[in-house]
């Protein structure tokens, strides 16, 4: 099964949180909240996610890389 998140936006609402970090990768409990929903989508069978990026996305880009870790395929998506 496949899926796309929408990660992109600066996150102005959660300023000054995310004036360096995207605010996908805004920390909860010392885990980015992206790897939350990374995680329930494993466990609900989706093994191929699409990331939709724009603002800051290498940060986002380095940290999940090509979903391995978390055994799933990651592609990404670049929004200018």
């Amino acid at each position: 099964m496949k899926a796309v998140i929408l990660s992109g936006g600066f996150g102005t609402r959660l300023r000054p949180l995310t004036i360096n970090t995207p605010k996908s990768m805004v920390p909860v409990l010392n885990i980015p909240f992206l790897e939350y929903f990374i995680k329930r989508l494993k466990s609900h069978k989706v093994s191929d996610i699409t990331l939709a990026v724009s603002y800051l996305a290498e940060p986002i880009k380095d940290y999940f890389e090509d979903g391995s870790r978390f055994d799933v395929n990651l592609s990404y998506t670049v929004e200018d």
